[in-house]
């Protein structure tokens, strides 16, 4: 391994700039394999944003040690950084202390997004679910629904996702339309009219597996 040969000849140099040129999932297998004593000179060089999308591929061990070589600024950026139902899985596999000082640091909005979520079992549909996806109520007019739409996207306050839900007046789901077809609908109508019904629903204490 040649980032352990650079490290027996103290030229963490060379150590650092292979560790700042390896893709995201390749450090999280250098991390997963290399061992211990290797491991721990080189923590100090991973930047935990690069490898966010693949980190809880980690295997606990790993992840105690950035526990304890990391800030918890670091921890705060990255699970800003997250989608909020892998912010919740990280959160879930974190030390209790160290998870509640992430949440009391967190804005009061993102903070609120993970507690809704962590009441779930980690196995459950709810412990993968997000919130953070467009809803809106069936009796808006098409036209404000893509207007609110493109502004929020713009912000990026949407995770990755393909439909619009719509819901009635107690939040209770009634259709969805696909993101596609939403600028080619009649924008006089309201949402409720053009929306299609679900084809299959689940309750979200029910396992994952099942969904």
């Amino acid at each position: 391994n040649v980032v352990e040969e650079y490290i027996d000849k103290n030229d963490f140099d060379s150590v650092k700039k292979i560790i700042s040129e390896l893709d995201g999932l390749t450090m999280i297998e250098l991390l997963n394999n290399i061992d211990q004593e290797y491991r721990l000179k080189i923590i100090p060089y991973v930047d935990l944003l690069k490898i966010g999308s693949y980190i809880n591929r980690l295997n606990d061990e790993v992840l105690n040690e950035l526990e304890s070589y990391k800030g918890i600024l670091d921890f705060v950026e990255l699970i800003n950084w997250l989608p909020v139902d892998e912010a919740v899985d990280l959160i879930q596999r974190l030390n209790p202390r160290l998870a509640n000082q992430i949440l009391k640091t967190l804005s009061a909005g993102k903070a609120r997004e993970i507690v809704n979520l962590l009441k779930y079992p980690p196995e459950s549909v709810g412990g993968v679910m997000t919130t953070r996806i467009p809803v809106f109520r069936r009796d808006l007019r098409v036209e404000n629904v893509i207007n609110d739409y493109v502004k929020k996207s713009s912000l990026n306050l949407y995770d990755r996702h393909y439909y619009v839900y719509v819901v009635d007046e107690n939040n209770k789901l009634i259709g969805y339309v696909d993101v596609k077809s939403l600028l080619l609908i009649d924008r006089s109508k309201t949402i409720g009219e053009v929306v299609s019904k679900p084809r299959v629903t689940i309750n979200p204490d029910r396992d994952r597996e099942e969904a």
